[in-house]
């Protein structure tokens, strides 16, 4: 009894360091949860929520294309092979299937680390009562350790379906704190709902054999997986029985990720352990790929 409880006690403090090393960690800007705004956006300014679907703003990731190569991602097919042919990433045999079937390495497309993607957003606002000159929408670019954005920190919007130019710009974007805010600067065009917006950059690769995370609006996003991004030599050999999360944590989507603590307060005999399962297949079953029966989960 005496062994729980000096095991029990250990948890509690090593839990009660790991809060006070947390709430003392200097705050990131880059990944918060609210980034800083650009010194050009208002403080009165209004954010507009951008999104596919019950937003003010739709917003949505068009294509993903190796720069001067062949799309990877489609808006209307999602993932494609080099024929433009829909395929979809098979999280539990790690390669790309087509109707149940691998699809050969051969017409998956490639990129590797010093590649240049092009990536390309469309949005448009319909209802445009309640909007104010200044007001602004964002989303978020790649991590900086996956894709660096490559390309001007501003510029202008331009307004595509004003050829002729007598109404100017729709507005601004700027690249800040790792966002894109897109500010609607001109009150001309406030006057008539806003149609065929666009919005293209370029990002460098930085890593070989990492899953690249990208935007497909505001909230949601899509993960280039793996074997688009192919490593420069052989595989790792992982020796027999070594489980194929070790060492990892639960921010790298592993398909077995478990935690414990102890519960009920000091002195307690109780441990709650949680266990997360197949997290990686989950994240893409709601972004629309396959339900793959798994059936070789070892704890």
């Amino acid at each position: 009894m005496k062994t729980v409880k000096k095991f029990i006690s250990i948890i509690t403090v090593a839990i009660m360091l790991f809060g006070i090393f947390v709430q003392n960690s200097p705050p990131t800007s880059v990944y918060a949860e609210e980034p800083s705004k650009p010194p050009a956006i208002s403080n009165t300014a209004k954010r507009l929520e951008a999104g596919k679907t019950g937003k003010k703003v739709y917003l949505e990731l068009d294509y993903i294309r190796v720069k001067e190569g062949k799309h990877i991602y489609k808006k209307d097919k999602g993932f494609v092979d080099v024929d433009d042919e829909p395929i979809y990433y098979d999280g539990g045999s790690y390669k790309y299937k087509s109707n149940n079937t691998v699809v050969p390495d051969s017409k998956i497309p490639k990129m590797k680390k010093g590649d240049e993607l092009d990536i390309s957003y469309k949005w448009d606002i319909k209802n445009i009562s309640g909007i104010k000159t200044g007001d602004y929408f964002r989303f978020k670019l790649p991590k900086t350790d996956e894709l660096k954005y490559l390309g001007r920190t501003d510029g202008i919007l331009k307004n595509n379906s004003d050829p002729t130019n007598t109404i100017g710009k729709i507005g601004d974007f700027y690249i800040h704190d790792n966002y894109v805010w897109m500010v609607l600067s001109n009150p001309e065009v406030l006057k008539s709902p806003i149609k065929d917006g666009t919005f293209n950059f370029y990002g460098k690769v930085e890593k070989d054999n990492t899953g690249i995370d990208i935007k497909v609006d505001e909230t949601s996003s899509i993960t280039i997986p793996t074997p688009n991004n192919p490593p420069s030599g052989p595989p790792p050999v992982t020796p027999p029985g070594t489980p194929p999360n070790m060492g990892k944590t639960e921010d790298d989507y592993v398909k077995f990720f478990k935690w414990g603590k102890s519960s009920n307060g000091a002195g307690s005999q109780r441990l709650e352990w949680a266990i997360n399962v197949n997290k990686e297949q989950l994240k893409e079953m709601i972004a629309g790929g396959p339900v793959t029966p798994r059936t070789d989960l070892v704890v």
